[in-house]
């Protein structure tokens, strides 16, 4: 496939909460700008001394540092152990003094890497300060923004055996880079007071990689890197664009493709990821960048890195083939039922000067409610289901937790190639996403939901239970 990769892949227990809006999984972190609600009067009088005040520091580059990756936690002895701490930390970025929620001091937050069929034990410690908010009456609203939880997106879970493409010797040649891309969004003390700071759909102040604003990526001409997209946006979509070079995809979501994919730009979802070989061309400096799209509302556009190519040429080569795809597809003997899931949306009638408040995102006509089961599946069960945008004004992104789903159709139009995800849109004025998916393994509880955040955090979830007889 050349040109476009195509819109619509551009992807516990009953009273379960997601309020707080910190997010984890493997190498999963997002840039949230938020409070210090509690301890400190003004957050920004550290380093103080009574007679020197202000302790000078020499500040980190703005922009233009080389690309830093996530810090990397390995298994060891079929075992992964390890800690994650939520508290809040000063970071400077693109410039700019900020407050933000991190894991272990940093954002993202550490990548775990493991082998399939090993074990991973994790301590999850919430030092974030008190919440100084009451639960409103309508709990769909959002609030408590200090309470967390565990999310492992797109990974095959219980809520209460992806290929790492080893035997691909272009593959395992290439050199490996974690991008976690992000959204940040600040208010006037550097931090986030409340959810009118996040709301307004121009609220995005710049976009980062790895916490950076604009970072270098240096490469060899010829040389071939594989690059881990992450969009941990908390909002919206990003259309990639890399300076006069192609991208080729190997793995979407983390799940192996049967064959590359090569395309000029790729759509991005939030909560989505992208496995890309890039292979760098003449001596040069390059633009990683958002281009303009529109999502219902303009997506942000802008810098993300900056590709440096120089040094000796390296003969390195793409992949001409890949292993089988390491699911099956679903065919129509395979189904035992279907069902139809509709996202809708309501506004006031001057949605430009409307109060978050009077907004509301709902599934199948309702507000999330975590007393209410809304999806019951029986385990075993193969499934097609149909997701319906009737909303006028925005796109979505449905995501949904534990199994990962085929797509098959978009707009009613059938793929050339189904595409197994585990996040895809749903577009505007009817739209429609089709997919099977096996329920398998797992009984419980647990979510879907549109992964854009305001989206999510206002109403648009639900609650799916598994059950066995």
């Amino acid at each position: 496939m050349s040109g476009h990769s195509g819109r619509g892949l551009r992807p516990s227990k009953l009273g379960f909460s997601r309020r707080g809006l910190l997010r984890s999984g493997a190498g999963l972190g997002a840039f949230l700008w938020v409070p210090r609600i509690a301890r400190a009067a003004d957050p920004h009088q550290e380093h103080m001394s009574p007679t020197l005040g202000i302790v000078p520091r020499k500040p980190p580059p703005a922009m233009d540092a080389p690309l830093i990756e996530p810090d990397v936690r390995r298994s060891a002895d079929g075992v992964l152990q390890t800690s994650l701490r939520c508290a809040y930390t000063y970071r400077d970025v693109g410039g700019v003094r900020l407050y933000v929620r991190t894991y272990e001091g940093a954002s993202p937050g550490p990548t775990l890497r493991m082998k399939p069929g090993e074990t991973l034990k994790i301590r999850l410690a919430n030092d974030l300060p008190p919440n100084r908010d009451l639960v409103p009456a309508d709990i769909s609203n959002p609030h408590q923004f200090n309470n967390t939880n565990f999310h492992f997106h797109g990974s095959h879970t219980s809520p209460s055996g992806i290929s790492d493409f080893a035997d691909v010797p272009e593959i395992a040649s290439a050199k490996e880079r974690v991008l976690v891309l992000a959204q940040v969004v600040y208010d006037a003390r550097g931090m986030i007071e409340n959810f009118e700071t996040l709301f307004p759909e121009t609220a995005t102040r710049f976009l980062t990689v790895n916490g950076q604003r604009r970072p270098l990526i240096q490469m060899r001409p010829g040389e071939v890197q594989r690059w881990r997209i992450l969009n941990a946006a908390y909002q919206d979509d990003m259309l990639l664009d890399l300076e006069k070079h192609d991208l080729h995809a190997v793995a979407y979501d983390g799940i192996q493709l049967g064959a590359l994919e090569t395309m000029k730009q790729h759509l991005i979802l939030p909560g989505q990821r992208a496995d890309m070989l890039v292979q760098a061309g003449a001596p040069g400096t390059y633009e990683l960048r958002a281009l303009p799209y529109d999502q219902g509302h303009p997506s942000p556009v802008g810098p993300l890195a900056r590709v440096v190519v120089s040094g000796e040429p390296m003969k390195m080569k793409l992949p001409t083939a890949l292993p089988k795809p390491p699911l099956e597809a679903i065919g129509d003997s395979e189904l035992t039922g279907k069902r139809t899931v509709v996202f809708s949306g309501i506004a006031p009638e001057a949605d430009a000067a409307g109060h978050w408040q009077e907004f509301g995102f709902l599934i199948d006509g309702k507000k999330f409610d975590p007393t209410r089961i809304d999806q019951l599946v029986k385990l075993g069960a193969v499934e097609e289901w149909t997701i319906q945008n009737t909303h006028e004004h925005d796109d979505h992104a449905f995501h949904i937790h534990t199994n990962p789903f085929l797509v098959t159709k978009l707009n009613g139009k059938p793929l050339a190639t189904p595409q197994w995800r585990d996040t895809a849109i749903v577009e505007r004025k009817g739209g429609t996403l089709t997919f099977r998916s096996r329920f398998l393994d797992y009984t419980g509880i647990y979510m879907l939901h549109c992964h854009m955040m305001n989206h999510e955090e206002m109403g648009m979830m639900q609650t799916v239970e598994v059950y066995k007889d």
